[in-house]
């Protein structure tokens, strides 16, 4: 009996239910499209971000503080505590190694150009990684355990990954070029009246040393001010092989 009545009640309405089946159905549409849109906001939003450079900046827990004025750097003289060049690669070996989008190590210091004090930057610019690998087991039918190595990936970063706002009139420095070439910030091209392909000469405790002036950088910041050249240059002339000073790291903050 109570069957029958429930299926009258609803021969009678069958308008005002289908009205009700379609307002929930558009309902549940318009939750899950916002929902998608939520979701892919963020996303993008997190990888613009991204555009804009460095987030997070590793160096010693030890280290001085430094400051930087005009493109110069400024620490105590007994700072002396420095980074692995060869620690890098477990940065993408981490629990959140998916969300490094990039990373560039750098060492610095003062040298003279011309007697004038001038910071020199050495960096990546556009490096390729093996990201470190580690053997896992697997079991194979019958009980038997088989070692297992992951097949070897290759990582792309440097500052070409990190700062993609950077203009350089010329060319940037690579394998090819590394040796000698040197990348010089605009303000310092304008000041010297100096272009790409001349010779730059810099002094570092009494050693002279002679790069080619590849490229000339605009960033609209300290980088300006200063000379970039690859970071092996660095490590010699400072006399600190495999040393650095801090990594720029650009990473998704979105898990």
């Amino acid at each position: 009996m109570l069957i029958q009545l429930l299926w009258r009640s609803l021969e009678r309405r069958k308008g005002h239910l289908i009205l009700a089946v379609l307002a929930v159905a558009l309902g549940a549409a318009l939750a899950s499209a916002l929902l998608a849109i939520s979701l892919d906001i963020t996303d993008k939003m997190a990888k613009e971000l991204r555009t804009f450079g460095a987030n997070i900046i590793a160096q010693p827990k030890q280290r001085a503080l430094t400051v930087e004025i005009a493109g110069m750097r400024y620490t105590s003289a007994s700072d002396g505590a420095y980074l692995n060049e060869s620690d890098l690669p477990k940065l993408k070996t981490i629990f959140w190694r998916n969300n490094i989008v990039g990373f560039a190590p750098s060492l610095s210091g003062a040298v003279d150009v011309n007697g004038q004090k001038v910071l020199l930057v050495g960096a990546w610019f556009e490096k390729e990684i093996p990201i470190p690998t580690t053997k896992r087991t697997i079991a194979l039918p019958g009980g038997q355990v088989r070692e297992v190595t992951p097949e070897s990936k290759i990582f792309a970063t440097g500052i070409q990954s990190i700062a993609p706002w950077w203009k350089v009139d010329g060319a940037w420095i690579d394998q090819t070029n590394a040796a000698r070439g040197a990348i010089l910030g605009t303000s310092l091209a304008r000041q010297w009246e100096v272009r790409v392909g001349d010779t730059l000469r810099v002094t570092y405790s009494d050693h002279p040393y002679e790069f080619i002036i590849l490229g000339i950088a605009t960033t609209g910041g300290f980088e300006e001010n200063q000379i970039f050249v690859d970071l092996a240059n660095a490590q010699k002339i400072f006399g600190l092989p495999g040393k650095i000073e801090k990594v720029q790291i650009s990473a998704l903050v979105k898990p």
